[in-house]
């Protein structure tokens, strides 16, 4: 158990647009869809989809250490649409229906030796993903694809609601999830689990010294600093 805590403790979050650092993001999600028999092996050794060319797509990873262990992105809407549209275009379409721009918070994946910290890295990303949502501006509406058995975690954790029924994705059963952003700052700035408090702790955290971002503002704008400048805290 105290392994366990000091290991959550190491884990810190880089957000990314920079093609010079996807490259262990593409091997995770690479490996962790191969093992979990959603594609089959490629000579590279990397999944590239379409969709990551999307403007204004961005990648988060969690290390622990200098490895990292797991990686997530968010894909806005664009010309090959949301990745999870073709398989669910009335999911989609009711996302749509919310109000906003769409993005989708997909490739989601943990290194299997690291599986002991998979909630808290998970946690940790997706809240790196919503403050540069937040203070670097975008899409406003999130989307996520998971497997059913997952939907409690995100709906407890982030306030996230199914959109129809179970549905077959890459040969296995998910359910499309989504919420607009102001409703999920709102959820995660409440009372709740420890979860959804850590959520929200992470979100208000005022020095965020696990988070790195070369892709935007994850801070409150300051006076005098012109939006979207990286702050100066943020460590490495």
């Amino acid at each position: 158990m105290a392994s366990h805590h000091r290991a959550t403790e190491q884990l810190g979050v880089v957000l990314t647009d920079r093609i010079r650092d996807l490259d262990p993001a593409l091997v995770l999600v690479h490996d962790g869809f191969v093992e979990s028999g959603f594609m089959s092996p490629t000579p590279s050794g990397r999944r590239v989809l379409p969709h990551y060319l999307t403007p204004g797509t961005v990648f988060a990873l969690a290390y622990l250490g200098d490895r990292a262990v797991a990686a997530c992105c968010v894909v806005p809407d664009g010309p090959y649409g949301l990745p999870s549209e073709a398989e669910m275009p009335l999911e989609v379409a009711a996302a749509r229906a919310l109000g906003g721009a769409p993005f989708e918070l997909g490739s989601l994946v943990v290194a299997r030796e690291h599986r002991g910290v998979s909630r808290h890295a998970v946690l940790m990303m997706i809240v790196a993903h919503l403050r540069r949502l937040t203070y670097e501006g975008g899409p406003d509406v999130a989307i996520c694809t998971v497997a059913p058995e997952q939907a409690r975690f995100y709906a407890s954790c982030f306030g996230m609601r199914p959109l129809g029924e179970e549905r077959a994705l890459y040969g296995a059963p998910a359910v499309l999830m989504a919420l607009p952003l102001h409703e999920m700052r709102e959820y995660i700035s409440g009372p709740g689990g420890i979860m959804r408090r850590s959520a929200g702790a992470l979100f208000h955290d005022p020095h965020p010294t696990w988070l790195t971002s070369h892709a935007g503002a994850v801070h409150p704008p300051t006076p005098g600093v012109r939006r979207g400048t990286p702050s100066l805290e943020l460590a490495g």
